[in-house]
């Protein structure tokens, strides 16, 4: 199993790096990170409304958060 402390870790850098570049979208950022050299505009140009809908989606088909789990809004 992956160490589940890297969440948080990930998160955290997320955020900090996205609050300094405000204009990127979510999948920009990701694809750059990755540079995996394959154009992948399909991910690239992914617009953050549409991440968040897909998001959101998955995080309905989860069980009820327990208690001590941070709520996603």
């Amino acid at each position: 199993m992956r160490d589940p402390a890297r969440i948080e870790r990930m998160v955290e850098l997320l955020r900090r790096y996205w609050v300094a570049n405000p204009d990127l979208r979510l999948a920009q950022i990701v694809v750059n990170l990755v540079r995996s050299g394959v154009p992948a505009p399909h991910i690239f140009y992914a617009e953050d409304d549409r991440l968040e809908a897909a998001l959101r989606a998955e995080v309905a088909k989860l069980p009820p958060d327990e208690p001590d789990e941070p709520v996603v809004r």
